[in-house]
């Protein structure tokens, strides 16, 4: 599975993911902007070496689409962004925008949610 935005903001999304790839023993992969904190990846890693799992920070958005069953976005606009800085935040995550050639990257009976 991949996990493609913002990986600091929209932090219910992105580290339920990790937790939930970690107890259950898939592979997730993460594209996009923003830090993860600290105690969640110690968390997600003690999780992950008891189930076999792999979750990862990938260089790009086309590492992070390569062979996965599954697809994952949310919005780049997360509650409370001021307008202002809307522009900037497009231009920042437009790397990490779910496109057909990304897709391609991915397995042919790939799977996309949002």
């Amino acid at each position: 599975m991949t996990y493609m935005g913002d990986l600091e903001n929209n932090v219910t999304v992105t580290y339920d993911l990790m937790r939930t790839a970690a107890l259950m023993g898939y592979n997730l992969n993460l594209a996009g902007q923003g830090d993860i904190e600290k105690s969640v990846w110690e968390e997600v890693n003690t999780l992950a070496k008891a189930s076999g799992s792999k979750v990862k920070v990938c260089a790009s958005a086309a590492e992070a689409m390569t062979g996965v069953d599954c697809v994952y976005t949310d919005s780049w606009m997360s509650y409370g962004i001021p307008k202002e800085e809307e522009e900037a935040r497009m231009k920042l995550f437009m790397p990490y925008q779910v496109t057909t050639d990304l897709m391609k990257l991915a397995k042919p009976d790939c799977i996309f949610m949002n």
